[in-house]
């Protein structure tokens, strides 16, 4: 479930060791400089790993399962990046399990029945966050401190000119990853994260059910497809007309743009937009509404989250 992390050792776990003369002795060095306030800084790699080095820190930036399995198609589990963090440690000769961890993506791959951007149209809108559709198969959700991505795997693989794995090929790899970018300790409920809690179980499971607490936050869009035989009374009535309002607008993306953008332009008052926007959130969420039938997509990827999350712990 681990992928990328950007990890910060401080001068002062390890005082004995010069990190601009040895430290870099032991990476790919590819630039180096100083500062305005005279601090000299080098940066390089190793394995894929980006390695800045100052006087008094180090901060390493990547893809942690690129750096221990040579590729990112996968991810690492506890385990995993236990023994990779290890082996780094081993490659600088540093205790890179006292370093601060100031992001973490947890992931998963899902090989899917359909093309990828077919799951992808049924994710809505996630309150507080920011959805954005970046390309045709891949789509953010976007916050200041934490993100979601959805993507195909195979297609950014196959951008990249990467090989792509036995088990992947001519598949439809639907990729989820949750990206805690800022604020972890205070998001994750910690006094600080530090690496060796990245191999801890309870931190781990905590990892993981806010990677599918996410997910199953969001408002999943269903086809449109109408259960005639729940329809007892005028409120169910008047509830199929405002969803056959938002599918005549487009969908619920479009409707609730065009609210944003009616309250902009001072034709919706703040609270008039928020309400129309919690009508439209109740009509198209198919849990929440009998008349709605949820596609079989839906539960598809669903399913594949709920049981990644009972059963990765």
């Amino acid at each position: 479930m681990y992928d990328t992390l950007i990890l910060k050792l401080d001068k002062s776990s390890v005082p004995d060791t010069d990190f601009l003369e040895e430290t870099s002795s032991y990476i790919d060095i590819s630039n180096s400089g100083m500062y305005g306030s005279g601090i000299k800084w080098i940066s390089g790699y190793l394995k894929g790993l980006r390695i800045h080095i100052t006087d008094s820190s180090i901060k390493i930036t990547g893809s942690i399962a690129k750096y221990y399995l040579g590729t990112n198609l996968e991810t690492l589990n506890r385990d995993d990046v236990k023994k990779a963090i290890k082996d780094l440690s081993n490659r600088l000769h540093l205790p890179i399990d006292k370093a601060l961890v100031t992001r973490i993506d947890v992931s998963e791959n899902f090989i899917m029945k359909h093309s990828v951007n077919d799951y992808l149209t049924h994710l809505g809108q996630l309150s507080r966050f920011s959805r954005l559709e970046v390309t045709k198969g891949s789509l953010y959700y976007k916050q200041k401190e934490q993100e979601l991505c959805f993507y195909d795997k195979v297609a950014e693989a196959k951008a990249r000119r990467v090989e792509i794995p036995e088990i992947f090929k001519n598949k439809n790899v639907l990729r989820y990853e949750y990206r805690l970018i800022k604020r972890l300790s205070k998001r994750l409920n910690v006094r600080e994260v530090n690496v060796s809690l990245l191999y801890d179980e309870g931190f781990y499971s905590k990892l993981i059910q806010l990677w599918a607490a996410k997910f199953l936050a969001i408002n999943k869009i269903n086809d449109m497809v109408i259960n005639i035989e729940a329809m007892k009374t005028i409120k169910d009535l008047n509830s199929l007309g405002v969803i056959a309002l938002i599918e005549k607008a487009g969908g619920e993306i479009l409707f609730v743009e065009e609210i944003k953008k009616q309250q902009r332009q001072g034709t919706l008052t703040k609270k008039q937009a928020a309400d129309l926007r919690k009508v439209v959130k109740r009509a198209t969420k198919v849990k929440d509404n009998p008349l709605m039938v949820c596609s079989e997509d839906t539960k598809e990827l669903d399913n594949k989250i709920k049981c990644t999350r009972r059963f990765k712990n």
